[in-house]
């Protein structure tokens, strides 16, 4: 156990910024999840559009 750590008050700059910070990152990856969820399931219902989009280019990209 380190003994150079002291804890982080509850009220602390530091915590509350990353704080805020990780649920933005949470909420971005979310809505990019949804966004992609939604593409996929236009896709399937026109089986033609599946099979001309390029998922190796888009894999890239990200």
């Amino acid at each position: 156990m380190r003994r150079d750590l002291r804890p982080l008050q509850e009220w602390d700059e530091i915590a509350v910024a990353l704080k805020i910070l990780t649920a933005r990152r949470y909420d971005l990856a979310a809505d990019r999840t949804r966004t992609i969820n939604r593409m996929r399931a236009r896709l399937l219902e026109f089986p033609v559009l599946e099979r001309a989009f390029d998922y190796a280019a888009s894999r890239r990209s990200s």
